[in-house]
């Protein structure tokens, strides 16, 4: 518990940081403690400001991450948690936040299309991905893993071909496996 407040409150403080620094020098001040200082007119940030909450995309099938929990029929996880840092910053309240479905597929064109304002989705940054979108400094560091039985003679991708292989669909692991070996799902 302890080490989930610390990483919430070092990634705030980034966040923050980060927020701080795309606001134009002389933005008025907001009129409440806790908030960030209101952005100029015409921006996406005064924008979501004026809206009074932050719309976020996320996962709702990768627990711990995000994902919709069937006891409380509410979406949690680290990226939710992302989610309401920013709105806390923002607002001076983490439940000044709209959780949206955004699944790998979706999460792109909907930033783009502005039917949401961010994504906290496990989305891996890439060159492709800098191509169109923007992102935040890295808040979690993964890795990809190929998981095979124990007495598996697959040792790499090399070992893969001929084989079908899961992946997610349009995610990073679907690229960096080859099409041709992916069965999407």
């Amino acid at each position: 518990m302890a080490l989930r407040l610390f990483r919430t409150a070092l990634l705030g403080f980034a966040l923050a940081l980060a927020l701080a620094a795309c606001q134009a020098p002389g933005a008025t001040p907001a009129p409440k403690k806790g908030r960030a200082p209101l952005a100029p007119e015409g921006t996406l940030l005064r924008k979501i400001q004026d809206r009074g909450k932050l719309i976020c995309g996320t996962k709702y099938d990768i627990p711990t991450f995000g994902y919709l929990n069937p006891k409380t029929n509410q979406v949690e996880g680290f990226d939710v948690e992302i989610c309401r840092a920013v709105a806390e910053y923002i607002f001076g309240d983490p439940n000044a936040v709209e959780i949206k479905e955004a699944i790998s597929k979706n999460r792109i064109p909907f930033l783009k299309e502005g039917v949401v304002d961010i994504v906290a989705s496990t989305m891996t940054i890439n060159e492709e991905r800098l191509k169109e979108i923007d992102f935040s400094v890295v808040y979690y560091v993964a890795g990809q893993s190929l998981l095979v039985p124990k007495n598996s003679p697959i040792n790499g991708l090399d070992d893969l071909k001929g084989k079908r292989v899961g992946t997610v669909k349009g995610s990073t692991s679907e690229k960096n496996i080859g099409p041709s070996r992916s069965r999407r799902g």
